[in-house]
């Protein structure tokens, strides 16, 4: 049995007043799902974690924004 998390207390210092639209893949959104399954927070509160995690990534490398999405290169001949 999955117990809740209370969220607002997780981000407490967050003022959550703003919105923003994003559209993802069939892909994207069953993963969160599934996520959210194992997880004690819901699909909304895993991305918004997930997207911190990234922005804080992207604050370190910003090129890896670049690469994001791209398959990895298998070793080989060139």
């Amino acid at each position: 049995m999955r117990s809740a998390i209370d969220y607002r207390a997780l981000m407490s210092d967050d003022e959550l007043s703003e919105g923003l639209f994003l559209r993802i893949s069939k892909a994207d959104k069953e993963q969160l799902d599934a996520m959210a399954e194992r997880l004690p927070l819901k699909a909304a509160a895993i991305a918004r974690i997930a997207l911190r995690i990234g922005l804080q990534a992207i604050e370190k490398d910003p090129g890896a924004i670049f690469a994001a999405g791209k398959p990895a290169k298998r070793g080989g001949r060139s």
